[in-house]
């Protein structure tokens, strides 16, 4: 008998560590029930589901501002490849012997390679500007010297 026994007081001890578990759960299920509740109370005020709707609205705009934003990007892109993005200037002594280094080459180019080499020859008494066409790195005619040095080294 003493075995019956003691299963019978092992069968209270589960019922009562299942009371208390139960009694736990129902004071949590009315904590969440008051804070649903405020909550509901809020939304009276707060119309959720409008809120909700109103926001999809921003997203959509955010969305469509992106791909605007996408299109932009490209555009500018695209053009700034166009754009000039390297420039080497360098002095030079065009006739050896006079006033020193008072005439100069500047060349623009763009990533492509294309642009404009513009020498400009300090003589006594007169300056001569002479441009030439670079399309891909290749001068549209021929180059001196130091034109060609100044090319290589862009």
């Amino acid at each position: 008998m003493p075995a019956l026994f003691e299963r019978v007081d092992i069968l209270y001890y589960l019922l009562g560590i299942l009371l208390v578990l139960n009694v736990f759960m129902i004071f949590t299920i009315m904590g969440l029930k008051k804070k649903y509740n405020e909550f509901i109370q809020t939304s009276g005020k707060v119309n959720i589901e409008e809120v909700l709707i109103e926001n999809q609205k921003h997203l959509a705009d955010i969305e469509e501002f992106r791909e605007y934003f996408k299109k932009y990007e490209k555009s500018v892109n695209k053009k700034l490849k166009k754009t000039i993005s390297r420039v080497a200037i360098k002095k030079y002594n065009a006739f050896d012997g006079m006033g020193g280094e008072l005439s100069a080459l500047i060349c623009m180019l763009d990533d492509h390679g294309d642009g404009l080499l513009i020498n400009v020859v300090h003589t006594g008494e007169l300056n001569h500007v002479f441009t030439k066409e670079i399309e891909k790195g290749v001068a549209s005619s021929a180059l001196s010297v130091d034109e060609k040095a100044l090319l290589e080294s862009m």
